[in-house]
């Protein structure tokens, strides 16, 4: 008879002395912490929390990635409270905005208890006014005795907000069951792994928080972690974890694998062997075939074999994981037309091949297909839909929106907002991501919300935004695709914060042109930095950027300009103040 899979807590129960975590510090050394050392840390935060607020409260984590986080989160779990990661400053890009964000946490939540470290104290203060609750910080070691061990969990075991991609960041009550179901879930599609590697992820969403840490630090595997900043300072210090056999699963977002490409050459890897990594999971955000194929490239003479890919595709209100790859096969793709992508409506499939073909397929942004990289197929328990928008469930390879349930499903919001294109009813979760399912695989096309109708089909901005970085990596992480209507006309615009060029605006313009056809307005124009706007977990927010082009008066530069009408003017109809209006006008 198989044993029980540990529980959430049982690890603090039964420490290992043996594994542990290592963390990455300033100096660029790892230091190494037991996890029965973290264990009694995380007890001596329990009795401290038990001293000064009861089972069931609220309490808000702001630490960045080290033992002070682990030691606060299952600290406040095992006193029976609900913990709340909150992202440190650094994550949102400003210290404004921050404020802001923090302060929608504490109104969303009110927790009775800050756990933190300086220097956020007072900017969790000027949050805290922000949002009318003021709650103790707490940012010294705890003092009160270690309590004996941990009290019952609390109803819901975990908060994790939204990212916040479309609309003001949503709490999601997660429960026990909810990951301790998704945790040994993830393990079993993985292949039984016995250690994960090194995480980079930030610790306050589901793919950084469950993924990257509450399933190794449960399981007690061998683990190192760094932080979001320290990967980006030098990504090949993540990497040489692996190339020291000392990993076995990668997990990151596509800009991951774009950033280790842009930043490690083939000279930096010599002497490395990856041959030990058994999963590379990309998730988060849709999985772009061209961001694949080049981080095999670089990383396959190397060691890292193809069978390793594992898309993934998940969501918070999922509490992470719905689908994934099989282990040791290598995903299929589909080359699906460009015209093939109708709601309600069969895709067109020119061609089905396997993920390891992408290293051989030409870099043409005129090739009649789109290339899908399969998500892989639900865990058991978990039944995953297609519907159409009455919810009616489409056949297999039809257009529409994808539906989950299951056991990791959570049950609902904090708040009782009906807006958003993410929506909760009765046992089902409706994603409003569109998708489609072939031979039990799930192909993840886009959001919805970020989707235009051209001349009955639908063109998805990531799909556009996936063939711009194809033909123009440079500009990837500085440029974001935004599309909506204006006057009742499907328009696309490239907003980028570098000084292109009107030569490389007119060839972006002509990239667009090829894939969304010429009877939409097309634009591509330089703008502030500060007018891109990414969520905490990296992802741009297309409907505040969308909003705030084209109902502020923001001073842009328009290097390149389409008009879908036969009546061309010199003016793109956009509120704001152009400096410059040159390139190619249709």
């Amino acid at each position: 008879m198989r044993s029980r899979e540990p529980g959430l807590l049982d690890w603090l129960r039964h420490p290992s002395p043996e594994h542990g975590v290592s963390f990455l510090d300033d100096n660029g050394n790892w230091a190494w912490t037991a996890y029965h050392r973290l264990a009694h840390a995380a007890l001596a935060r329990s009795g401290e929390l038990l001293q000064r607020t009861g089972p069931g409260q609220r309490v808000l984590i702001t630490h960045p990635t080290g033992p002070d986080f682990v030691t606060a989160f299952f600290g406040t779990l095992a006193a029976g409270c609900t913990p709340v990661p909150l992202s440190p400053p650094q994550a949102l890009g400003g210290t404004a905005r921050w404020v802001s964000h923090a302060a929608h946490v504490i109104q969303t939540v009110r927790p009775a208890l800050i756990l933190t470290a300086e220097p956020y104290p007072q900017l969790l203060e000027a949050a805290s006014q922000e949002a009318g609750h003021h709650s103790g910080i707490l940012t010294a070691p705890p003092t009160a005795p270690a309590a004996d061990g941990p009290q019952d969990l609390a109803e819901t075991a975990l908060i994790q907000f939204t990212s916040g991609s479309r609309a003001a960041a949503r709490g999601v009550p997660v429960s026990a069951a909810n990951l301790e179901t998704n945790i040994h879930m993830i393990h079993r599609m993985l292949g039984h792994f016995d250690t994960v590697g090194t995480s980079w992820l930030p610790l306050y969403h589901d793919m950084g928080l469950v993924g990257g840490f509450l399933l190794p630090v449960v399981l007690q595997m061998p683990h190192q972690m760094m932080r979001p900043g320290q990967f980006i300072s030098a990504p090949i210090r993540w990497l040489a974890q692996y190339g020291r056999g000392t990993g076995q699963v990668m997990a990151m977002p596509n800009f991951g694998m774009d950033y280790v490409v842009k930043r490690i050459r083939p000279a930096d890897l010599e002497g490395m062997d990856l041959t030990g990594v058994r999963a590379v999971i990309t998730a988060a955000e849709r999985v772009r075939p061209s961001s694949v194929a080049s981080f095999y490239r670089l990383l396959a003479p190397f060691g890292l074999r193809w069978e390793t890919l594992r898309p993934m595709y998940g969501l918070a209100e999922a509490t992470l994981a719905v689908t994934g790859a099989q282990a040791r096969r290598v995903p299929r793709m589909v080359g699906v037309k460009r015209t093939g992508e109708r709601f309600g409506q069969a895709v067109e499939v020119g061609d089905v091949r396997e993920a390891s073909e992408l290293a051989h397929l030409p870099n043409d942004t005129d090739a009649p297909l789109v290339w899908h990289l399969s998500c892989g197929q639900p865990s058991p328990g978990t039944v995953v839909r297609i519907v159409d928008e009455h919810l009616a469930a489409l056949p297999d390879g039809h257009v529409g929106e994808i539906a989950v349930a299951g056991p990791c499903v959570v049950r609902g919001y904090l708040d009782q907002r009906t807006t958003g294109t993410t929506r909760i009813t009765k046992d089902t979760l409706l994603t409003g991501d569109a998708g489609f399912v072939m031979d039990g695989d799930l192909f993840v096309l886009g959001r919805m919300g970020d989707c235009i109708q051209v001349r009955g089909r639908n063109v998805f901005v990531e799909e556009v935004e996936d063939s711009l970085f194809t033909a123009f990596p440079s500009s990837a992480r500085r440029t974001v695709v935004v599309a909506g209507y204006r006057g009742g006309n499907p328009q696309v615009t490239v907003l980028t914060t570098q000084s292109v060029g009107v030569d490389v605006a007119t060839a972006m313009l002509d990239t667009l042109i090829r894939h969304v056809g010429s009877d939409v307005d097309l634009a591509v124009d330089v703008v502030p930095r500060d007018l891109l706007q990414f969520t905490s977990s990296g992802k741009p927010r297309r409907a505040s950027i969308w909003r705030a082009r084209t109902e502020s008066d923001v001073t842009v530069t328009t290097l390149a300009v389409h008009h879908a009408t036969a009546a061309e003017t010199a003016e793109t109809g956009l509120p704001g103040r152009h400096t410059a209006l040159t390139g190619s006008q249709r």
